[in-house]
């Protein structure tokens, strides 16, 4: 190497130093760039994951919400026991409504004095019939399958009693009331055409009563006897409030 080369050789190797003094740290950034981009996208979709569940719960939660708002509720099974109190008393109702006052005396019995009330029930109309209809088809909904069959003998016993058909037609009730408290109030219902006529059954001259097809009814297990006693109890209020000249 000549003296001239050995004076170049340090401004050479200067600018292969500066060279590599640029061109390293680019190098090194753009790589560590790269890395952030890579740790940037993949951080990204692991955060913007969350988001996107969050933003879509509550659409989900506002669908279910809506849904449950749209569907109604299952209907709660009544039992088939309660069902079948509920028809009665409303029966109950709407006998009261067809059924009026025709006599009412006072008669002596073995048992003590005995009020007996007649009363007269008409057979329902087109639209009692069609009211009764409702409740039993609402009743039969309400129950449990499993139960439907016991509510339909309680519903079957019900359409004899309270006549919902109008099948029977005219009938007389005769309801004894006795003057003792402990005493047991029952009722007879006949089938009849003419409830006047039925008037001379109340009290016999020879003590008994002569009745085609009679149906008692009386308390059972202690409980008081709840058909008719709206009726009688209207009747005697308004008995005291004549006799006080209201």
């Amino acid at each position: 190497m000549t003296p001239s080369k050995r004076s170049r050789w340090p401004l050479w190797l200067a600018l292969v130093l500066l060279c590599l003094g640029l061109l390293v740290p680019r190098l090194l950034q753009e790589g560590l760039g790269k890395n952030e981009a890579t740790a940037s996208w993949g951080g990204g979709d692991a955060k913007a994951e969350p988001s996107a569940i969050a933003a879509a719960e509550p659409s989900k939660a506002r669908s279910a919400s809506t849904r449950e708002e749209a569907s109604p509720a299952p209907l709660a099974t009544v039992p088939a026991r309660r069902a079948g109190g509920r028809l009665m008393k409303a029966f109950e109702v709407m006998e009261a409504t067809r059924t009026k006052r025709i006599e009412r005396i006072t008669k002596q019995t073995s048992e003590g004095p005995v009020d007996a009330y007649l009363l007269g029930i008409d057979p329902p109309d087109a639209e009692q019939i069609a009211e009764a209809r409702a409740l039993i088809t609402q009743a039969m909904a309400e129950v449990d399958p499993a139960s439907r069959e016991e509510l339909d003998e309680r519903i079957e016993e019900l359409v004899d009693t309270y006549d919902l058909l109008g099948k029977i037609g005219k009938r007389a009730a005769i309801v004894n009331v006795p003057h003792d408290p402990e005493g047991r109030t029952y009722a007879m219902v006949v089938p009849c055409q003419d409830y006047e006529a039925q008037v001379a059954l109340l009290d016999p001259p020879d003590g008994r009563l002569e009745l085609q097809d009679p149906v008692f009814y009386s308390p059972s297990q202690g409980q008081p006897l709840t058909r008719f006693s709206a009726i009688i109890k209207a009747w005697n209020e308004d008995d005291a409030a004549k006799a006080e000249g209201r």
